[in-house]
């Protein structure tokens, strides 16, 4: 058996589109490059991610953090809140940007304080932005085109 992402990403594009794969093995075979040029944007902007998140109070009052996503992004989150929540001494939690969206009030307490890290491909996830007021630090891994940008909204 030969390698089947492989196979997919040399289909035409017509028989992509009609089996439904267009899109997601490109993403799928790009993401341990892009796993590696986000880790080096991150260290480039490590000053600036430190001044952010020693502002919001990480490594003194440590909010409550949510790692926000949908799909391949909120598996993001799921693969770093163990490793976050040891190195911040902090609530680290990852939670789908839907479940957020519907289920807010179940996630959030007045008094409070929160930070929430929202990753995302394009960045243009309308329910990872949908509350405003509670501090965020946005993440993007690959927008369309395979374009990388890291926003911050701190």
């Amino acid at each position: 058996m030969g390698n089947a992402l492989l196979a997919l990403l040399k289909l035409p594009e017509q028989e992509k589109a009609e089996r439904g794969v267009l899109h997601t093995p490109r993403e799928i075979y790009q993401q341990p490059q892009t796993w590696k040029s986000t880790y080096q944007r991150c260290q480039d902007l490590r000053s600036e991610l430190r001044t952010a998140l020693d502002r919001v109070g990480i490594g003194s009052s440590s909010p409550t953090v949510y790692l926000v996503g949908a799909g391949t992004s909120d598996y993001v989150g799921r693969a770093l809140a163990p490793l976050l929540r040891r190195r911040w001494g902090a609530d680290v939690w990852a939670v789908a940007s839907t479940t957020l969206l519907t289920e807010f009030d179940q996630y959030h307490q007045p008094g409070r304080n929160y930070l929430w890290i929202s990753f995302s491909r394009s960045g243009d996830s309308p329910e990872g932005g949908a509350r405003r007021g509670v501090p965020r630090l946005r993440l993007v891994t690959a927008g369309s085109g395979g374009a990388e940008t890291a926003r911050r909204a701190l």
